[in-house]
């Protein structure tokens, strides 16, 4: 380990001779030698026989593993990163020494993987793609540099990685940094967190239309994890299905009450791996409220044959739309009158007024009561009633005979 040379072999009187020391040692420890140099007289160019020490020298040294500070050697991160996700790090690599340099290499290859406490071997499914920008290099005394690794996951779950940072091409030369990340599966995106859907009557139906999408780089497949949840109430199509990358899917949407209510559900959307995303779906069931005005009606100056034209109002005061029907009309006087209805049928808007034209033409002299008339709405159990009672009279006129005539007045 040690070895050393004189420049000159002969020592003059009051002179001085330099000696050269070396030391190469290629293992690790303190390594110690001690160096005699023995002298002789010189007379007359002759050498003595006689010998003598002239230094003792003990000369010791000591080898130790090469040493970088890597800051940090431990990242933790706090929030999980999606699958496919690249986790980018600055490593800052320092080499203490202030005499020796330091050569460093990054072996990824040799990266250690392992989900929870389970280890992945090479062998098996790579969990972790790695990177490094500087692969190798040399750190000069007291030098610092900034290293950027790359991680990107390929598998979900938690997962460690140590990655292998090897010094001076030393078997025993290790510096290992640890890197802890959970890893979740990308998600989907909605475009909206709440449906509304308002009011509706009972039996009425109310369809929205919304977009699933998938920002990440890989395709999604997507259910309704319960779809029994919502009693068929409300109702989803499709209620799964595959997003291919970065693209959306469209989905439809039904409220359909059966009874009057208040509704609130959330929809559950699983992708595997990914939290779920929940839809809230709201909407009320309500009874419209139509009423006819006035109830009841009475024409008394009704003429055989000629036709007399009445209206009505029908008033919805009600949150909801409807529709309505009038029926035949329910004549007790056996046809004495005929009635028609304008419009007979037809859609009424919530708090709206629909006018009604109602045509009575009496077949017959005499007053007639309890002509009813129907009419259904929708939404209501029973039908509304309109009462009409008919006075129907003949005609009269006066017939006057001309000033200069003979004939009487007749009536």
């Amino acid at each position: 380990a040690f070895d050393w040379s004189i420049a000159n072999s002969r020592l003059r009187a009051k002179s001085q001779v330099p000696i050269s020391l070396s030391f190469c040692a290629n293992s690790i420890g303190r390594h110690e030698v001690n160096l005699t140099i023995r002298g002789t007289q010189i007379s007359n160019d002759c050498l003595s026989e006689r010998h003598f020490d002239l230094v003792n020298l003990h000369v010791s040294a000591a080898i130790e593993s090469p040493a970088i500070i890597m800051e940090p050697n431990l990242v933790q991160l706090e929030r999980s990163i999606v699958l496919t996700e690249t986790l980018r790090l600055e490593i800052k690599l320092t080499n203490p020494s202030a005499v020796c340099p330091i050569a460093f290499c990054w072996e990824l290859s040799r990266m250690k993987k392992a989900f929870l406490n389970s280890v992945v071997s090479n062998e098996q499914a790579e969990i972790v793609r790695g990177s490094v920008d500087l692969e190798s290099g040399l750190l000069q005394p007291l030098e610092t540099q900034i290293i950027k690794l790359s991680l990107t996951p390929l598998r979900v779950g938690s997962i460690e990685c140590l990655l292998p940072c090897r010094l001076n091409d030393q078997p025993d030369g290790l510096t290992w940094l640890q890197v802890l990340f959970v890893v979740v599966s990308p998600n989907i995106e909605l475009e909206t967190d709440s449906i509304d859907f308002g009011k509706l009557r009972p039996g009425q139906c109310a369809t929205r239309t919304t977009y699933l999408a998938n920002p990440a780089s890989l395709s999604l497949s997507w259910a309704v994890k319960h779809p029994q949840m919502a009693n068929a109430i409300f109702s989803i199509e499709p209620s799964k299905g595959i997003i291919k990358a970065k693209c959306n899917a469209k989905i439809s949407l039904a409220f359909r009450p059966r009874n009057v209510g208040q509704f609130d559900v959330e929809i559950p959307f699983s992708v595997d791996g990914a939290p779920l995303r929940t839809l809230r779906l709201t909407g009320e069931a309500v009874q419209p409220v139509v009423i006819v005005e006035p109830q009841e009606l009475q024409i008394n100056e009704a003429f055989l044959n000629v036709p007399q034209t009445i209206e009505v109002n029908l008033k919805n005061t009600s949150a909801v739309s409807s529709t309505f029907r009038w029926l035949q009309v329910e004549d007790v006087s056996e046809g004495s009158v005929e009635v028609s209805v304008s419009p007979s049928c037809g859609h009424i808007g919530p708090n709206k007024c629909t006018i009604i034209r109602v045509m009575c033409t009496g077949k017959a002299l005499g007053i007639f009561k309890d002509v009813r008339l129907y009419c259904e709405v929708d939404g209501l159990s029973e039908p509304l009633l309109l009462n009409l009672s008919v006075k129907v009279g003949g005609l009269s006129c006066r017939i006057t005979a001309p000033s200069d005539g003979f004939s009487p007045n007749l009536d």
